[in-house]
């Protein structure tokens, strides 16, 4: 399975960067050792901000925090964040 580097979470809104591999992309495994379906929900390019407030929106109603936030929480783990970004609902089998 291709490795997303994030803990387990019902949803989650990621980097394009965040997979390991997209060749391979089917199921995913989470950094913390969860096997998972994906159910792929939207994904936006970025680029110059042009979908920063949609993003921001679904961000606010599933974490609660600004898109701003969890941009910030990802860079720590992969060095930088790609300008497409992603959002899936993940189901642990």
């Amino acid at each position: 399975m291709t490795l997303i580097q994030c803990k387990f979470n019902k949803f989650v809104v990621f980097p394009h960067n965040a997979i390991s591999d997209w060749r391979a992309v089917g199921d995913l495994t989470t950094a913390d050792g969860k096997e998972c379906s994906v159910r792929w929900i939207a994904a936006w390019n970025n680029e110059k901000g042009a979908y920063e407030d949609e993003i921001n929106g679904w961000c606010e109603r599933l974490y609660g925090m600004g898109f701003s936030a969890i941009r910030s929480l990802w860079i720590p783990r992969l060095g930088f964040c790609d300008d497409v970004w992603h959002l899936v609902e993940l189901t642990e089998k």
